[in-house]
C-alpha cells in the first residue's frame, strides 16, 4: 500500500509550483562561499535585465546575466542528454496467484469428493469435465511466476530535447536537477566572471 501511495504522489509531483520561477533558481552558487545565488531583475533605460546575484549573506561580486547562464544550461543539457529518452520511476504491480490457486484447489477438492459419491453416469461425466477444467486452471496458476510489486524506470517516448523545448521554467529546473547540472560563478580581480559546471 505504501508503494502504491508513493506512485500516486510521484505522479502529482510539480503541482502548485510558482509560475515566475527561473530555470536556474537554486542551481547557481557563488564559487567563493557556496551560497546560492538569487534570480533578480533591474530596469535600465526602459529595458528589464535579469541576473543571478549573490544572496544577501554573500559578499562576493559574482553576479551574472541570467540569459548567459541559461544559454549555457541549455547547451550543456541538450549536448549531453538531448537525444536520450526520458525515463520515469513507475510502480509495477506484482503478480500473485496464491489466492486464485487456493480457490481453484478448494473447487477441485469439492468436485472430486462429489465425483466419489455420485452414482449417475451422466453426473459423473459432467463432474469429470469440471474437474478437468479446474485441474487445467490449477496447472496454469502454478506455472505463473510470483512477481513482487516493484519500482522500475520506464521510457516515456519523449527525448530530453523535446521536453526541454516545450517546458516552462519550473519544468526546466526539474530537468536540470535530474541531470545533476549546477553552476558556480567566481569573480576575478579585474571584474571578469568564470563559470564552472
Amino acid at each position: 500500500m505504501y508503494e502504491r501511495l508513493q506512485a500516486i504522489l510521484d505522479s502529482n509531483r510539480g503541482a502548485g509550483v510558482r509560475r515566475d520561477a527561473s530555470a536556474l533558481s537554486g542551481l547557481v552558487k557563488c564559487g567563493e562561499c557556496g551560497a546560492t545565488m538569487s534570480h533578480d531583475s533591474r530596469m535600465s533605460r526602459g529595458k528589464r535585465y535579469y541576473y543571478y546575484r549573490p544572496h544577501r549573506n554573500c559578499e562576493h561580486p559574482v553576479g551574472m546575466r541570467a540569459h548567459f547562464l541559461e544559454e549555457i544550461a541549455e547547451a550543456v543539457l541538450l549536448g549531453g542528454y538531448g537525444d536520450k529518452e526520458i525515463t520515469e520511476r513507475k510502480w509495477i504491480p506484482g503478480e500473485d496467484s496464491t489466492t486464485a490457486l487456493a480457490d481453484a484447489v478448494r473447487r477441485f477438492d469439492a468436485l472430486t469428493k462429489q465425483l466419489g459419491v455420485t452414482a449417475s453416469r451422466t453426473a459423473q461425466n459432467v463432474l469429470q469435465r469440471q474437474i478437468d477444467a479446474v485441474l487445467a486452471e490449477i496447472q496454469t496458476l502454478e506455472a505463473k511466476p510470483q512477481v513482487e510489486g516493484h519500482w522500475e524506470q520506464v521510457g516515456t517516448g519523449v527525448t530530453w530535447g523535446q521536453a526541454w523545448h516545450g517546458a516552462n521554467a519550473e519544468e526546466r529546473r526539474t530537468m536540470l536537477r535530474e541531470a545533476e547540472i549546477q553552476f558556480t560563478v567566481t569573480g576575478g580581480p579585474d571584474g571578469a566572471r568564470s563559470v564552472v559546471i
